[in-house]
């Protein structure tokens, strides 16, 4: 088990945070492509086969152990995202872009110069505090730090992984599609995905007597994590069906250091 950082951008982040709130409603899953991509024994859509000789029964260890993900089942990934520390008119505090609001800082346990304990600034490496972030969150002035260079103590996502597969892209199932978190709305009674293809895109449920662009009820899920895949990994990303490393997890809205809690009121 480890601890390892993950990247996402805005919309992903803002599903995780979905998924803290009402398990079931946000992301519970995540595909990255396998870097180096293994060489396999001949070109497939799907992942059947590995190289010859792979069994049904062992087929899982098999596959994780000739592929050799970087991800196990029980490591913990603190969640980095595009960011910026400074002062809000309450003293130190940190800003994310994904939901647009800046929060306190738990770092009050500095030295006692009359008045109670003062900022910790070393508890916060990496930060920096010239920015009124009221002026950022605006857009009039401010320049956002990118998700690149978050630092452990500022991330406020934690994912505990419970499931971690290799396969091809193309292998998505509809449900696995909808575990990736993607945007959704209910339109008068009918299911409306984001198109992430277009800046106000949506996928709507397939329905006969109603005009507009729609997607069988079958695969709504899939159409909306291939355009989110491709705005993500460029146009021709889905086409070329990559082997990726499918990570299963649960989402805590808590840094990965503050987790402790969290199991002690379990037991």
């Amino acid at each position: 088990m480890a601890d390892r950082p993950i990247l996402f951008s805005a919309p992903m982040v803002q599903a995780l945070l979905r998924e803290a709130r009402q398990p079931g409603t946000g992301k519970t899953q995540t595909r990255r492509i396998l870097k180096p991509e293994p060489a396999t024994s001949r070109p497939r859509e799907g992942s059947t086969l590995i190289h010859e000789g792979v069994d049904g029964s062992d087929f899982h260890r098999k596959v994780v152990a000739h592929f050799r993900p970087r991800f196990a089942v029980g490591d913990r990934l603190w969640v980095k995202e595009t960011w910026q520390t400074g002062s809000g008119g309450l003293g130190p505090q940190i800003a994310y872009r994904a939901t647009g609001d800046c929060h306190d800082i738990e770092a009050w346990d500095g030295e006692d110069e009359g008045a109670g304990p003062s900022f910790n600034y070393e508890r916060c490496p990496g930060a920096k505090w010239h920015t009124w972030l009221p002026d950022l969150l605006s857009g009039a002035e401010g320049i956002w730090r990118p998700s690149l260079f978050m630092p452990r103590w500022a991330s406020r996502l934690t994912l505990l992984l419970s499931e971690v597969r290799v396969e091809r892209l193309h292998d998505i199932s509809e449900a696995d599609a909808e575990a990736e978190g993607c945007e959704f709305e209910l339109w008068d009674q009918t299911l409306a995905v984001r198109d992430y293809s277009k800046p106000d895109g949506w996928f709507q449920a397939w329905s006969e007597d109603a005009g507009g662009t729609y997607v069988e009820a079958d695969r709504i899920w899939r159409a909306s994590f291939r355009s989110l895949w491709e705005s993500i990994n460029g146009p021709e990303s889905w086409q070329a069906n990559p082997w990726v490393v499918v990570v299963g997890f649960s989402v805590h809205a808590r840094n990965i250091d503050q987790l402790a809690p969290i199991a002690e009121a379990a037991e």
